[in-house]
């Protein structure tokens, strides 16, 4: 019996950053992105302008189009670095990028076979449109460990590709740089395990995947018939390929004397959230029904509002800890939970809130912020600022601002003053700390950002539920403001004290 092969989370890897440079010889600080947000750049066309101008100069002259794309910003997708060379590594990414040249006539075939293949991660078009990008998992911590992976993988996919297809032997240097590209038909495998290269001789040879399992893609979509319709959406998606995605609840038994004890956990976690938290938790959560069976449903409607509101890694925590006070509700395993989590997280980041959710002019903004810090931070303000009327102020403290990205009160200060700087937000009025006698204010900001039009929106799932108040005010509400309005610091008017409701 044969030991299978180590793994990884697809989410995870995907999570995982590599370094951007302007052009494969800038010396410059490069900036930082996830994988995610690479493949989605390449998919909706973050540089289609100038990978078309590569491939219309490659149609007339090869020259031409090399001197174009050496202009191209590139990756370096095994990891992070300072500089051009290998001592400039900080971290490696665990990713291999195999580069497969003049693919030609057997680009079709060639695809076909790394869908089926489950240690493929994604894939894209080069910038000349004539070969492949393939990015796969390494167990890599270096470059000596990097270059005997890349050996490893082309003993590994040689037999599987058509012949003639060449694999370039740059990227067995842990610095080779991946040229950026456009292909809305980018590939990404988003819901299953990835096994990671090199592969012991005495393990099993890696097997192909079925048909689309755990894929997540533009084409895995378009293959799924349901009475003749396509899905459009996220929810659309899992919601009818039960068959790509695997989201099932296993029936399990769970002894009452455990449930209540991991219930009661998840309450004392729950009861030590902080009041941003704690607030966004029950109006968002443990406000919405729960049935047995229907926890994939609950996800779907979930997740769309919450990724809104809260970054990436809080709302992962929080789903994580409303599975736990579940516990008798619902039989599925954790790891399983939150496997699902990460790809709907993942899918709707990548195919609805960045594609459906921002116009054009916003895209361009939320692409241009350099941390993935800045952009939760982008899609936390202009949530607020959509709630607000007429353009008003919206506030946020540094405070609330950092419980909802779950980073020190230090670093959400510098976050704002980043947005500011690029002029998404600006200061509308200085806050106030609480002080005997005084009233403590949030600072208000003003979104300078255009917004889409009410009728431009894109209809989420479930309606936006509005945050709740605290709990407690630190002083009674003054004439013409009933309590509960008076404590709705987040979103109480400006103007003076007129009742909100």
């Amino acid at each position: 019996m044969h030991t299978p092969p180590a793994s990884i989370e697809a989410a995870s890897l995907l999570a995982r950053t590599v370094s951007l440079f302007s052009n494969v010889r800038s010396k410059r600080s490069p900036a930082t992105l996830t994988l995610l947000d690479y493949f989605a750049g390449v998919r909706d066309g973050r540089w289609r302008c100038d990978v078309d101008a590569v491939r219309v100069a490659n149609q007339d002259s090869k020259a031409d189009a090399e001197r174009l794309k050496v202009k191209l910003p590139a990756i370096t997708p095994s990891g992070t670095f300072r500089g051009l060379t290998q001592a400039d590594l900080i971290a490696h990414s665990g990713i291999l990028c195999l580069d497969l040249d003049d693919v030609g006539p057997a680009l079709a075939a060639t695809q076909k076979r790394l869908r089926t293949h489950t240690a493929v991660l994604a894939f894209h078009l080069s910038p000349r449109g004539t070969g492949l990008k393939v990015f796969l998992a390494i167990l890599s911590n270096g470059a000596v460990e990097h270059a005997a992976c890349w050996k490893a993988a082309v003993d590994v996919f040689r037999p599987v590709l058509p012949a003639g297809v060449k694999i370039d032997p740059a990227p067995s240097n842990v610095v080779s740089k991946c040229f950026v590209s456009y292909d809305p038909d980018t590939w990404v495998a988003a819901t299953h395990r990835i096994p990671l290269l090199p592969l012991s001789p005495c393990l099993s040879p890696i097997p192909e995947r079925k048909k689309e399992e755990g894929v997540i893609s533009e084409e895995s979509m378009s293959d799924c018939d349901d009475g003749g319709s396509q899905p459009t959406s996220m929810s659309d998606f899992l919601g009818r390929t039960v068959c790509a995605c695997a989201f099932t609840d296993e029936v399990g038994e769970t002894s009452p004397a455990y449930a209540r004890q991991a219930r009661a956990k998840a309450e004392r976690a729950i009861a030590k959230l902080s009041p941003p938290l704690a607030r966004i938790f029950k109006n968002y959560l443990l406000s919405k029904p729960v049935n047995r069976g229907q926890r994939y449903a609950f996800l779907l409607k979930v997740i769309p509002p919450l990724f809104t509101v809260i970054s990436v890694g809080v709302l992962t925590d929080l789903l994580r800890l409303h599975h736990q006070w579940q516990t008798g509700t619902w039989s599925s395993p954790i790891d399983q939970h939150m496997r699902e989590v990460e790809a709907m997280i993942t899918d709707w980041a990548c195919n609805d809130y960045r594609a459906k959710q921002l116009s054009e002019h916003e895209r361009q903004i939320y692409d241009s912020l350099r941390l993935d810090r800045y952009r939760e931070a982008y899609r936390i303000l202009r949530d607020l600022s959509m709630r607000a009327e007429a353009s008003a102020p919206f506030f946020m403290s540094c405070a609330e601002l950092a419980a909802r990205l779950g980073c020190h009160r230090d670093t959400a200060h510098e976050t704002l003053k980043e947005l500011r700087a690029e002029r998404v937000i600006e200061k509308a009025e200085e806050g106030q700390i609480w002080r005997k006698g005084s009233r403590p204010r949030a600072t208000s900001f003003c979104w300078l950002e255009p917004l889409p039009a009410p009728s431009d929106a894109v209809t989420i799932a479930l309606p936006l539920p509005a945050l709740e108040p605290p709990l407690k005010a630190k002083e009674s509400a003054p004439a013409g403001l009933c309590p509960a309005c008076w404590s709705r610091s987040i979103v109480a008017p400006i103007g003076g004290p007129t009742c909100a409701c």
